[in-house]
């Protein structure tokens, strides 16, 4: 509670005195945070069998306790139901009503291990009664009495152990402190640490930006304070801070390397500053959940990345050959799996060359027949193995014969007369 009571009493006096966090402290007020969600994520989360085990035992201990303050009461009591009193009834009828009492508050002391409000309330009304009577007040002690009373209130909190803890660590005051995310988020996101942080500022979004029913509903959602939170959270600190730099700098990191490869000109990325140890450390971080919301950085990544080489190779087809290296470079440095494009490493129009055809014309007149109404040449039969049938407009020639020029009309034209020359001869 000295971590929560600290950061508040922090934040709440800048606030009240307007005065701007530097950036010095905000690194200690990152830690603060951590330690309140690390505490309640041990209790609660990871070492929740080893408290629960503790904890019932300890209630037992107290229950125990309390039970132990009246014994000198329930044997002076058994000593005085063995007599009998044929005089006195008002003694009898007060003995009795103890004894009563005292039986009740051992059947409810030595139940189960579940405490709730009603069953302690059942247990200070008990001993409310006996410390009512006058007649055996002697052998009940007031000391007895008020140990009681402590013990049962040492009770209720080990009863309530899991909303004390949550409460003792409940930080959803950060919900008034908005504006400190984004440079605490800047410090953790080259760390370990920062599920605990959006942890922290999650803590709103459980009960206090839902206790807003006078407000009108903000569109769909009955809860527009919360939306407008979570959207500030995710969208605007998580998003432009964390993800699209990340995405930024993996996609220049694989096009760097994938470059170098390629051109003579680039130079080598110098090992002793490349960011891939933090680029991997935040790739293989766990699932972030921040605000009711699972966020999966690295599949955000994946993401990124499969639409921009999409779009910039259907922009530009010559190019999937070297998108198709960085998605082998990105699963083998990063682990992500990119999906393929499933587009043509070229176009038909811009990639058949008629010095290619006029080269190997016997070949191609073997090869290919034509169709009259398509105005296209059509592969007769693929080779073995192949998935696809090979065609050729009569426009893919025509932007080759504008890519080279008029001048190879001749050559061409020549070797066609000849090709004609020898199947006439040949017939």
């Amino acid at each position: 509670n000295c971590c929560s009571i600290t950061l508040q009493s922090y934040l709440l006096t800048h606030k009240t005195l307007e005065v701007r966090v530097t950036n010095s402290h905000v690194a200690s007020l990152v830690s603060l945070c951590e330690t309140l969600k690390a505490i309640e994520k041990v209790l609660l989360v990871r070492r929740r069998s080893a408290v629960t085990a503790i904890h019932r035992a300890a209630l037992k201990m107290v229950a125990s306790s309390i039970f132990r303050r009246f014994d000198s009461l329930r044997s002076v009591v058994d000593q005085h139901m063995a007599v009998h009193y044929k005089s006195d009834e008002v003694t009898k009828r007060d003995v009795s009503r103890i004894s009563t009492s005292l039986s009740a508050l051992e059947s409810l002391l030595k139940g189960s291990s579940t405490y709730s409000p009603l069953r302690r309330y059942a247990i200070a009304a008990a001993i409310c009664l006996i410390g009512a009577e006058s007649v055996l007040s002697d052998s009940l002690s007031s000391d007895d009495l008020v140990s009681s009373d402590n013990l049962l209130q040492h009770l209720g909190v080990l009863a309530d152990i899991d909303k004390h803890i949550q409460r003792a660590c409940d930080c959803s005051f950060l919900v008034f402190h908005r504006e400190l995310l984004p440079n605490c988020v800047k410090i953790k996101k080259n760390g370990t640490g920062m599920q605990l942080l959006l942890s922290a500022f999650s803590d709103p979004t459980r009960s206090l930006l839902r206790c807003t029913p006078h407000l009108p509903p903000g569109g769909s959602h009955p809860f527009p304070l919360l939306e407008a939170y979570r959207e500030f959270v995710i969208d605007q600190v998580l998003q432009e801070t964390v993800i699209d730099p990340l995405c930024r700098d993996v996609e220049t990191h694989l096009r760097l390397a994938v470059h170098h490869k390629n051109f003579d000109h680039m130079q080598a990325m110098n090992p002793k500053k490349d960011s891939m140890k933090q680029f991997r450390q935040l790739l293989n971080s766990p699932l972030l959940h921040v605000c009711g919301t699972s966020i999966d950085i690295k599949g955000k990544v994946e993401q990124y990345l499969n639409k921009t080489f999409y779009n910039l190779t259907a922009a530009a087809l010559p190019d999937a050959q070297t998108y198709n290296e960085m998605k082998i470079l990105a699963k083998e440095r990063f682990g992500l799996v990119l999906a393929q494009s499933y587009l043509p490493v070229g176009s038909l129009e811009q990639g058949i060359d008629v010095l290619n055809i006029m080269s190997d014309i016997h070949d191609f007149a073997s090869k290919y027949s034509y169709n009259l109404t398509e105005q296209t040449f059509i592969e007769k039969r693929p080779d073995k193995g192949a998935k696809y049938v090979n065609t050729i407009s009569v426009q893919s020639i025509a932007a080759s014969l504008r890519q080279h020029g008029s001048g190879v009309v001749a050559t061409a034209a020549n070797n066609a007369c000849n090709y004609l020359v020898k199947r006439v001869k040949a017939l």
